[in-house]
């Protein structure tokens, strides 16, 4: 790799080769064009000024926007990419077939030996494999489907299969992830964390999400109390698989104690109303949540 060593950036891409079936065009180009162009398994970012910049800019924009939302034009922090090589100078984009290689460009790779001679991508030493999807089974599917007649291919995925079931024994892997409950243990739902990514007054009134705390003073009491409309997971209801979910348009916000906000201070707008008082952070609240009628999320479960 001798530009990528004199570069800001070093990018793989997923695809290097056109597709030449129109199923492995759907199953592999379309799904770059939804989920970004390049890998980000892999991605290398010198310490230089315009390495810095960029990592300024990628900060910035995943701290709002790394999301899973195909449907909108994003995918967490890896569609963002496909602005570097145009924002940013000295980006080397790494096309050598023996990189990042995965079950979604095997279709125009041709992977050979084992772990005794060593394994080569067309003719090459495998530089290096993105080892994903295990969990759900979609690694070893799309294997099957793209590279069944290559028993390298075959032999290198039962060697890590083996090594993550080790992995899978270990204790560790029994504990619950630790941003997946409020502080009292109830979950949280996707409607949880839409909501409150979509509304500064939530973000404000309640800095710290995770503590359940007590019913008034907690994001969680608002959800149960003042949420049921936006989510019905808060009062009991849980919410279909693709549910549609509107956004409220004035959100109502209720908490006891110091009031996150400067005193008489009032936000509103888009994201909502709040203002705060001498029992807390207060709300304009006519009557129920009212829906906004320009805009839905989609909230997949």
């Amino acid at each position: 790799m001798p530009r990528s060593e004199r570069s800001n950036l070093a990018l793989t891409p997923h695809q290097t080769k056109p597709e030449q079936t129109l199923d492995a065009i759907f199953d592999n180009e379309v799904a770059s064009l939804k989920h970004g162009v390049f890998n980000l398994g892999f991605i290398g970012v010198r310490n230089t000024a315009e390495g810095r910049r960029f990592a300024d800019w990628w900060s910035a924009r995943t701290y709002q926007l790394c999301w899973a939302d195909v449907e909108n034009g994003l995918f967490t922090d890896q569609k963002w990419i496909n602005f570097a090589p145009i924002f940013f100078d000295d980006v080397s984009i790494i096309k050598s077939s023996r990189h990042n290689v995965a079950t979604w460009n095997l279709t125009t790779r041709r992977m050979t030996g084992s772990f005794a001679s060593g394994f080569e991508v067309d003719g090459e030493p495998l530089g290096f494999y993105h080892f994903t999807g295990f969990d759900s089974g979609a690694h070893r599917i799309m294997a099957i489907k793209n590279a069944a007649a290559s028993p390298a291919v075959q032999e290198l995925i039962s060697w890590y299969e083996g090594e993550i079931a080790v992995a899978d024994r270990d204790p560790i892997s029994e504990w619950p992830w630790a941003f997946g409950r409020f502080s009292d243990g109830t979950p949280i739902e996707p409607g949880h964390r839409r909501l409150y990514r979509d509304h500064s007054d939530l973000q404000r009134a309640f800095p710290q999400p995770y503590d359940a705390g007590t019913e008034r003073s907690s994001y969680l009491g608002w959800c149960k109390s003042e949420g049921s409309d936006a989510i019905p997971s808060c009062s009991g209801k849980r919410c279909p698989q693709d549910a549609e979910i509107a956004s409220p348009q004035h959100a109502s916000v209720a908490a006891d104690g110091a009031s996150p906000l400067p005193p008489d201070a009032v936000a509103e707008g888009r994201q909502g109303i709040a203002r705060s008082g001498k029992n807390g952070v207060e709300a304009r609240r006519p009557g129920r949540i009212r829906e906004a009628p320009a805009r839905a999320a989609r909230v997949r479960l």
